[in-house]
């Protein structure tokens, strides 16, 4: 699944479609780093770059952690399950 930085997807309903929207997320945050680590190997990075990959990498990072809220909200999540 295509993971947009706009926000949570409105058709998640179970949560093995929340876990499974989590896993994509966490790979969409690590694909970004690792093009962002290939980028500057090449690249001389301005700070609007800089600004640019901080700005979308951490919207992925907040769209991850409300993720994880709704997941572990739902029935059925035993207090100190893991992810």
């Amino acid at each position: 699944m295509f993971v947009s930085h706009a926000g949570l997807p409105s058709g998640l309903v179970s949560r093995q479609d929340w876990k499974d929207f989590i896993d994509d997320t966490e790979k969409e945050i690590a694909a970004l780093e690792t093009a962002w680590a290939d980028y500057l190997q090449h690249h001389e990075a301005t700070a609007e770059d800089q600004l640019r990959f901080e700005t979308v990498r951490d919207r992925l990072q907040e769209i991850r952690e409300d993720a994880l809220v709704k997941w572990r909200s739902m029935r059925g999540n035993k207090p100190g399950l893991a992810c």
